[in-house]
């Protein structure tokens, strides 16, 4: 299950995408050992921070 999570310190490393998590988060799977951790050690949270805006939503087709 994808879960998006924000990063609570300045570099969290993505060791899949092999770069760092950006500020307006990204969805990974939290079954996953690695993000488990990180979110167990406090590196990264699944509220978003203050002020983020939302994914944007595809535009309506006419």
């Amino acid at each position: 299950m994808n879960t998006r999570v924000y990063p609570c310190r300045p570099v969290v490393r993505d060791p899949i995408a092999r770069d760092k998590l950006p500020a307006e988060g990204r969805d990974v799977d939290l079954s996953d050992t690695y993000w488990a951790r990180r979110l167990s050690d406090g590196d990264i949270t699944t509220e978003a921070p203050k002020g983020a805006e939302k994914p944007a939503k595809p535009a309506a087709k006419k």
